[in-house]
């Protein structure tokens, strides 16, 4: 039910904007003849475009409200990539649209429209494009060293305030004032607030648990267990939430990245598992003891809060991490059948740990798919 809260207020704020859109004028005037129709797609498209775009850069604040709307910000990370994908193609059409309307009139229209002398509001619009491409392009398909896409990524926020800019200068439906016009500054002032209070404010506003590296252990040939014990105050967390953390040391200062949390809430240290996979995880084992760590959460809602007795886990690989945290904190009424699947027994973390827990509550099954094949609905019983 959260979720669908969650997915009715990103529906909402777009519909808005088409719906404002739509009322602002006769629609005889937007959809008469083939040149207008272009015209009102590079309109509508650049309207729901800015729109999205501030709904991308709130998504990437982390606040509260986000889990409580999702169910979890495990679950806000997907749904920011896929309405980025969909921003950038709106906005491509934006400018696809009004070059299709000015090809209508002529070809020394579209070249006028293109090469002709522009206002700085006019060239806003390109040069907010130009950054969303290079920032989409990185993403989804050039692997570059986190520290560089990270600070890249930055210029996100640029690229929406030149795009705010050029559609409240230059559009004609922005001119008249009224519902649109007051909606899409709104739209503005969510996402340059949101740009703001994640990659500014959030230095001062967003509550960093400063902790120190205890120990580094290596769980098999893969995986390693973080050890951080607290300086200060101490983190309070729900078993099987999940941590940002920052290590300040050579190489990793600008790294932060997500881990999800294995020990129980009533221990003192904190306990996270990490699999060795890339840049950041990779210079792990090398990281000092005493290293300063910074801890951002906890976040998500992958907890065992559910009533139902009766109750079915399953996890692969290092994704059993939360549920080694949840298994502290199991009611004893529950009956729960744990499928842990690994391609080989030697990949498993935490095994004498879940073994331990094997009692009238715990019925656990370690599947090897190497040997098994993979393990499937039917394979459940």
């Amino acid at each position: 039910m959260k979720k669908k809260v969650g997915y009715a207020a990103l529906g909402f704020l777009p519909l808005t904007t088409i719906w404002l859109w739509l009322t602002n004028r006769p629609l005889s005037t937007r959809f008469g003849d083939y040149q207008s129709v272009a015209y009102s797609l590079g309109q509508i498209s650049g309207l729901v475009g800015v729109t999205l775009f501030a709904l991308v850069l709130f998504l990437n604040t982390r606040a509260k409200i986000l889990e409580e709307a999702f169910d979890g910000l495990n679950k806000v990370f997907p749904i920011h990539h896929n309405l980025g994908k969909i921003t950038f193609f709106l906005i491509l059409v934006h400018p696809g649209s009004f070059v299709l309307y000015y090809l209508l009139q002529g070809i020394s229209r579209v070249v006028d429209f293109i090469f002709g002398f522009k206002s700085l509001a006019f060239w806003a619009g390109p040069v907010a494009l130009g950054i969303l491409t290079v920032i989409i392009i990185i993403t989804l398909w050039v692997r570059i060293p986190y520290h560089i896409w990270r600070f890249i990524h930055q210029f996100i926020g640029v690229a929406f305030a030149a795009a705010a800019y050029h559609f409240i200068i230059l559009g004609s439906d922005m001119a008249g004032g009224g519902w649109l016009r007051s909606h899409m500054l709104l739209m503005v002032g969510i996402g340059i607030g949101s740009y703001f209070y994640r990659t500014v404010l959030g230095l001062i506003l967003v509550r960093k648990y400063q902790y120190l590296v205890e120990n580094i252990s290596w769980l098999n040939k893969q995986t390693l267990e973080l050890v951080l014990k607290p300086k200060g105050v101490r983190i309070k967390f729900e078993p099987g939430q999940f941590v940002f953390i920052k290590l300040a040391t050579q190489g990793l200062i600008e790294e932060q990245h997500p881990f999800s949390i294995i020990s129980a809430p009533d221990e003192n240290n904190l306990r996270l598992a990490i699999k060795i996979l890339g840049d950041f995880t990779g210079k792990l084992p090398d990281t000092p003891i005493e290293t300063p760590v910074k801890i951002e959460g906890p976040y998500g809602k992958f907890c065992q809060r559910s009533s139902k007795k009766r109750q079915i886990w399953i996890a692969g690989g290092i994704g059993v991490s939360p549920m080694i945290g949840m298994m502290s904190a199991i009611s004893p009424k529950k009956k729960i059948d744990f499928y842990y699947s690994v391609p080989h027994k030697s990949e498993a973390i935490y095994l004498d740990k879940i073994r331990q827990q094997v009692s009238n509550v715990f019925k656990f099954k370690l599947w090897e798919s190497e040997k098994e094949g993979r393990l499937t609905a039917r394979n459940i019983s």
